[in-house]
């Protein structure tokens, strides 16, 4: 196997080592024809695992730097 397969196989496990950016993924992969806004994410995530406390913004963005390149954002949508 070559260095550089195994550092994408090491980045995508690591984004996907924490349990919101695999909530996130299962969201994602759940809307990719249409898309999903953000507040509608933060709903869902909010929806998913039965959480106590609600995701934060901050939280959102933290974690969806952390996806890389296994998540884009639609042009259009930014403001």
């Amino acid at each position: 196997m070559s260095k550089q397969l195994d550092e994408n196989r090491t980045e995508i496990f690591k984004a996907l080592s924490h349990p919101l950016r695999q909530d996130m993924i299962l969201i994602l992969a759940d809307r990719q024809i249409d898309g999903i806004g953000f507040t509608a994410l933060q709903k869902e995530l909010n929806r998913s695992q039965n959480r106590t406390k609600s995701v934060q913004v901050g939280t959102i963005y933290h974690h969806i730097g952390l996806l890389g390149d296994l998540v884009t954002q639609n042009e259009k949508s930014k403001s």
